[in-house]
């Protein structure tokens, strides 16, 4: 037994990653568990997509089944990334069996983000581009950043005088500071703008959807292949054609959601010398990659939040379910999710129809991608560029690797911005370390840091006559604000899905007791009297000897409606306390959401609860 393999949790601790399956009864293990401790009684089980897990050799070591010889619930002080991809490797080695019915879509997805990328070279375009961009101005205030400006000057002054020193001087050399220059100005009234409802025709006011229309003559010569329509109160009717021209974009609409700014993006990438990737992720987002010459890498750039390399923020900021994401570049195809993700074998797992992918086996993926990929390498112009492609994709695929088995750093994240609040929470994409609202976009430059439960958030505010003004709250669990002319304001409502992020982001969840102390003080704050402070406690625990009494048999009593007077009121109105209290009473969660994302449905899964300790700790912690 010395000499036998050592169960993948000596390596990959409690985190779950993909590898090979076998199963004992329901209990999953590894192939070293597999192999040496329980020998031919585990089943090699092939999933499409592929399923990550930890070895449960200990459960079956505990029920004396086997010996635990290997010492499974050792915890690994680090996750080494060649044995994370090693044993992704085996696992999809194992899948190659199983039949691929959705090849020929993944080809498709490829097929059509490829013919995107292409257009973008059009070397008419590029040209024009060039007349479209002020360039001589976006290379200046680029030279000027890195020119040293006084303690005690005007800094706005000292840089404008910069800039003007360097107009018409500064170097054509594509820089990472002529990216920034270039993503903040792209978005913005001067140049690009984002929308989400176009305004009315006829009288200008605000519209609402009436459905999908079907694309005129003209639409379709401009590569629109879906129109919306909108309407007005007045009667008048807006289109809003989704364009996948270039050129039309650039010259013509100048507007769009993320699709159309980073279609439009890239080229004005090309045309400032930057060598450019297209990136599709497949939970219905698009942005780009420009290739940084002085750090030899690529940089993410997301036009819609003018954002440059800040990769992690739609997994970690957003929190988005990430799949895949595929990179499109003038002579690649790179499936580039490892930089995006500290978790890959999660992103596995989500390859499916309802993450906007196609389940199938990873090798036909990775071959679908390999073909892809190939045939932009043949179509490719053999310049100094393509000349270097295989010295930079064999430094990106270290890169990558090492990048989504990482640890991230307690950095302050920052959710979305494009979009309105209730656009964005819809689509579930205004998680990370900020609390909820509608503050986020009219913001500029948010900052926040967490300590003891509560959110520090400082930033720029828009006021209501376009100034920013500095701003600076503390959130509690669960609080929405929003903007009132530069100022952050309490908007009604608790923010249940908010406040349970806030409590799973903790390293460590309080004790009941904790908790029942926490419940009777936010409950004397929050609530207007002494009744109804009294209220909320026997209703929590009228919850409790419910789910004792009744909770088995009747699903209603797991059930807790938020919109229900009695239950915001009574119930979640201590909005700081209240949610953790009956997650860790009850495992309470928001298992039904609204089409705005927020939660309709407070749901109690099935027992075990912790009923019983639960009731104690409460009379303990809020006597009657």
């Amino acid at each position: 037994m010395d000499s036998a393999p050592n169960c993948t949790r000596s390596l990959f601790g409690d985190r779950c990653v993909a590898q090979p399956r076998f199963q004992v009864g329901d209990v999953a293990v590894c192939e070293a568990c597999a192999t040496f401790a329980v020998t031919g009684l585990g089943e090699p089980v092939v999933t499409t997509p592929l399923k990550p897990f930890v070895c449960g050799i200990a459960t079956l070591a505990a029920s004396g089944l086997c010996a635990d010889v290997f010492a499974a619930t050792a915890p690994a002080t680090a996750c080494a990334p060649a044995a994370g991809e090693a044993a992704l490797q085996k696992a999809i080695d194992q899948q190659r069996t199983a039949p691929a019915p959705n090849a020929a879509k993944i080809a498709g997805v490829l097929q059509r983000c490829r013919a995107t990328r292409a257009a973008h070279e059009d070397a008419l375009l590029l040209n024009d581009v060039r007349g479209l961009l002020p360039l001589d101005l976006l290379r200046a205030r680029a030279r000027a950043r890195s020119d040293p400006i006084p303690d005690g000057d005007d800094k706005a002054a000292a840089f404008a005088a910069a800039t003007a020193k360097h107009y018409g001087s500064a170097s054509s050399e594509p820089s990472d500071a002529l990216l920034g220059e270039l993503a903040a100005y792209f978005k913005g009234p001067q140049f690009f703008t984002w929308v989400k409802k176009p305004p009315c025709p006829r009288c200008g006011g605000g519209t609402t959807g009436a459905g999908p229309g079907t694309p005129n003559e003209e639409e379709r010569r401009k590569l629109a292949n879906r129109v919306e329509l909108y309407r007005c109160q007045c009667g008048g009717e807006a289109r809003f054609p989704r364009y996948n021209c270039p050129r039309t974009l650039l010259f013509e609409s100048r507007t769009g959601r993320c699709g159309e700014f980073a279609n439009a993006f890239v080229p004005c990438l090309r045309a400032c010398g930057f060598e450019a990737r297209y990136v599709w992720d497949s939970t219905d987002h698009v942005w780009a990659e420009a290739w940084s010459a002085a750090q030899a890498r690529w940089l993410h750039v997301d036009p819609c939040e003018r954002a440059v390399d800040r990769p992690r923020m739609y997994e970690r900021g957003w929190g988005k379910k990430l799949a895949c994401i595929l990179a499109f570049g003038r002579d690649e195809v790179v499936d580039v999710t490892r930089r995006y993700t500290r978790d890959i074998g999660a992103c596995l797992a989500r390859r499916t129809e309802e993450h906007g992918w196609h389940a199938t086996p990873e090798a036909s993926v990775q071959a679908a991608i390999a073909a892809a990929d190939a045939l932009a390498k043949s179509l490719a112009v053999d310049d100094a560029w393509a000349q270097s492609r295989d010295e930079r994709r064999a430094a990106e695929a270290r890169e990558l690797v090492d990048a989504c088995w990482a640890v991230d750093a307690s950095e302050a994240t920052v959710s979305r911005t494009s979009g309105d609040a209730k656009w964005i929470r819809s689509r579930g994409e205004g998680g990370g370390l900020l609390p909820g609202g509608s503050w986020a976009n009219s913001a500029e430059d948010p900052r926040a840091t967490e300590k003891g439960g509560s959110i520090r958030l400082e930033a720029k505010l828009r006021a209501c006559d376009g100034s920013l003004k500095d701003a600076t709250v503390t959130f509690g669990a669960g609080e929405r604000f929003g903007n009132c002319d530069g100022r952050f304001e309490r908007e009604e409502g608790c923010d249940v899905v908010g406040a349970l992020n806030a409590l799973r982001r903790r390293s460590a969840t309080p004790s009941l007791a904790e908790l029942a102390v926490a419940l009777r003080s936010d409950a004397v704050a929050c609530l207007a009297s002494a009744e109804d402070v009294a209220e909320c406690r026997r209703r929590h625990v009228r919850i409790l000897e419910n789910l004792k009494d009744r909770g088995l048999e009747d699903e209603r009593v797991r059930r807790l409606k938020v919109e229900n007077a009695i239950v915001s009121k009574c119930i979640l109105a201590p909005v700081h306390a209240a949610v953790p209290w009956l997650y860790a009473a009850a495992g309470f969660d928001a298992a039904e959401v609204d089409g705005d994302g927020a939660a309709a449905a407070f749901v109690a899964p099935a027992p075990p609860w912790r009923v019983l300790a639960a009731m104690a700790a409460l009379e303990e912690g809020w006597p009657n």
